[in-house]
């Protein structure tokens, strides 16, 4: 008995949608999508001087983007399963969630892109993300998954101090971003803490931790947001223009735009990040009032991750298109087709996907269904 209650204790709780997290999923898919296209349009020929200083300062009010997927899954992983999870269940659940359509993707990109598919260049793909240059994410988040029991436990040992606990994991965070820029020796630890640093989880801790305190304690979290929200947008919208004139003033200087040169690991910039991420929160829960807005971002956000695994696919397959079709078409007309086809798209290939898998998955309970039904001997 003591056991089955510990497994109830443990099971996911069905929990209503939070409206909210559907609208910040859908953004951060968008600023992801958008960032994309300003790169492509950035190393386009012939862009010109004020083109690049365009596509460098458009960039930074959507760098928010791999952060706010961070922060969510926390937020996600501890609103559903406060008591903690069934290990074995929920790795089982993730990876075929999560993993096997990473896999299958990374062979699409790896074929798409005419890379040789050999055991060792698929191994090494899969295990650093570079079966296209947006899959890193999704080995990072794995760490995430495989690591979930102890962030429960740490949770645990919070037990009434969240806030705290926030403060110092906060400055051990801040202190490992100030450090690993400095980390550039050979060896394992150089290509971990390094060369590979935005791969490695603790790159990404502060976010998920702001979405651990987010899911744990939801009303408490929007109220603070709420009462916050006009130093956080000053404080936000300061450093995307100060991030701004960073990046145009590099693009002027160096006659070609390097994204890299503001960057979310920054120990500032990190800081800076983090209170964006309170500011969208709080638009997205005054946004998240419109009812006819909030179901459109339900659709989006339950097929945000299959649609983030096929935009980069479906952006080079519509921008060859148009390309091919339409060579003389001016450039905003082209960006704003190539957006629209973009997003509409990979929105629209992640809900087939997922809907295939669906009935494959019900189809399947039900053949196990009557085979069990079936009389003994047959």
């Amino acid at each position: 008995m003591e056991g089955e209650e510990a497994r109830a204790v443990r099971a996911p709780l069905r929990r209503s949608r939070v409206r909210e997290w559907d609208v910040l999923r859908s953004m951060a898919f968008a600023a992801v999508v958008l960032q994309h296209l300003l790169g492509a349009c950035a190393q386009r020929s012939g862009l010109g001087p004020a083109g690049q200083a365009f596509c460098a300062a458009a960039f930074e009010p959507l760098r928010f983007a791999v952060p706010m997927f961070v922060f969510l899954f926390g937020c996600s992983l501890f609103y559903a399963n406060p008591q903690g999870v069934r290990y074995g269940a929920y790795l089982k659940k993730r990876l075929f969630e999560l993993a096997l359509p990473y896999a299958v993707w990374t062979v699409i990109y790896m074929r798409f892109m005419e890379r040789p598919i050999g055991p060792r260049a698929l191994l090494r793909s899969l295990l650093l993300g570079e079966g296209g240059y947006h899959l890193w994410y999704v080995v990072m988040i794995l760490q995430f998954v495989v690591l979930t029991p102890v962030f429960f436990w740490v949770k645990k040992q919070a037990g009434a101090h969240p806030v705290a606990a926030m403060a110092v994991l906060l400055l051990l965070w801040l202190l490992y971003l100030g450090v690993t820029p400095h980390w550039d020796g050979g060896g394992l630890a150089g290509a971990v803490f390094y060369r590979h640093r935005s791969l490695v989880f603790l790159s990404w801790i502060g976010f998920f931790a702001l979405g651990v305190l987010c899911g744990a304690c939801r009303e408490r979290f929007s109220h603070w947001t709420k009462r916050l929200f006009p130093l956080t947008g000053l404080i936000y919208g300061g450093s995307v223009v100060w991030a701004a004139y960073w990046s145009v003033r590099g693009a002027v200087e160096q006659g070609a735009v390097n994204f890299s040169r503001v960057g979310f690991l920054n120990p500032d910039y990190a800081l800076f990040t983090l209170c964006g991420l309170l500011f969208w929160y709080e638009c997205a829960r005054r946004l998240a009032g419109w009812d006819g807005f909030a179901r459109l971002c339900a659709f989006v956000g339950a097929h945000s991750y299959e649609a983030y695994l096929a935009h980069v696919l479906i952006l080079t397959k519509a921008s060859m298109f148009l390309d091919a079709h339409w060579s003389g078409m001016q450039l905003p007309r082209f960006y704003i087709i190539l957006t629209a086809a973009a997003l509409l798209g990979s929105v629209l290939l992640g809900w087939l996907i997922d809907s295939a898998v669906k009935a494959l998955r019900a189809q399947w309970k039900r053949r196990g269904k009557d085979e069990t039904n079936l009389p003994r001997g047959l």
